[in-house]
């Protein structure tokens, strides 16, 4: 997702809505011109909600939103990025939501503003307190539950590569348009419980760095969320790891096996990944052929993207194409 303090574009401004209206009619965000946007929400038991976005956002978008749903959101970020302001009792905080990193809110009543562009995909479980509480059972956890009771909790950056993994596996169940993944019927319930018990579990271990049990010191999260960024920002064209490494400071072996811990791929793979899904936005917006969309992304042979594009999402490139 675009750089939003350095983009020219100023977003249109909205008008104030509740996380409760928007959740129930999406049309209510008012896009920006040649954007898209799937934004989809399931109840899944008393008190348990997913929720889950795939969007398109072809210029900035702010959202101006109050929470008025008494909801714990356990989020992760699969791609893109925002910027998010929210009016704490304790004072205003400005933060900024990166992909590939999770975060847990629980601010009923409270305003927040949100600005976001390009290419975003995210997954949530929204868990009433009480819910959560017997899932702990009884777990002692101070920080958490006065966080709780006091209603203005908000802790972002929590990442790991289990729950990338587990993010990753509950998206792809949920969301229809890919069809190498098993889609939700083909389930048992209890294999989807299991699922948002995983996701919501890695989240609260990954507050707390000891049970975590990553090698990762923070400078070394710092340089390898900096060398993803450097790596995903052509997608024309990959750097090479050795010149990846050096830029960043890290030693080739560090490099590759800090991936594989903080993101969950090798960096070629996550390349591949993001390659992949910035060809099925472009097609999915009916402005592109196929050879077109090739060719940006650095595609000389076409029967080569056709095939790097079926193994990501299990289907044609002409086929995304032909549906538009």
């Amino acid at each position: 997702m675009s750089d939003l303090n350095k983009t020219r574009s100023t977003p249109a401004a909205q008008a104030l809505l509740s996380a409760s209206a928007l959740t129930a009619n999406p049309l209510l965000l008012g896009l920006p011109s040649g954007s898209t946007l799937d934004l989809a929400q399931r109840a899944v038991g008393e008190g348990v909600e997913l929720l889950w976005a795939t969007a398109w956002l072809a210029a900035p978008l702010e959202l101006n939103l109050r929470d008025d749903r008494d909801f714990i959101q356990f989020n992760y970020g699969l791609e893109g990025r925002a910027e998010c302001r929210v009016r704490l009792p304790r004072g205003r905080r400005q933060e900024f939501v990166h992909q590939q990193e999770g975060c847990i809110q629980f601010t009923p009543d409270l305003l927040g503003n949100f600005r976001m562009q390009g290419r975003f995909r995210s997954v949530s479980v929204a868990v009433q307190p009480a819910v959560l509480q017997s899932w702990l059972d009884g777990e002692a956890d101070m920080e958490l539950a006065r966080s709780l009771a006091a209603g203005d909790y908000l802790s972002l950056g929590h990442r790991s590569a289990a729950l990338h993994v587990a993010a990753t596996e509950l998206y792809r169940h949920l969301t229809p348009d890919t069809p190498a993944h098993a889609q939700p019927q083909q389930r048992h319930p209890l294999w989807l419980q299991g699922q948002i018990l995983r996701f919501v579990g890695l989240i609260l271990e990954s507050r707390r760095p000891s049970l975590a049990g990553s090698p990762l010191c923070p400078s070394d999260i710092a340089r390898l969320t900096r060398a993803r960024d450097q790596l995903l920002a052509d997608l024309s064209c990959a750097p090479t790891l050795a010149a990846l490494a050096a830029t960043q400071g890290l030693s080739l072996l560090k490099l590759k096996k800090g991936f594989r811990l903080l993101f969950g791929h090798s960096p070629y793979a996550l390349f591949q990944i993001e390659r992949m899904h910035a060809a099925q936005h472009m097609l999915r917006r009916g402005e592109r052929s196929v050879t077109s969309v090739a060719s940006e992304l650095g595609y000389t042979n076409i029967s080569h993207f056709a095939a790097a594009f079926r193994k990501q999402l299990g289907v044609n490139p002409a086929q995304i194409a032909r549906a538009r």
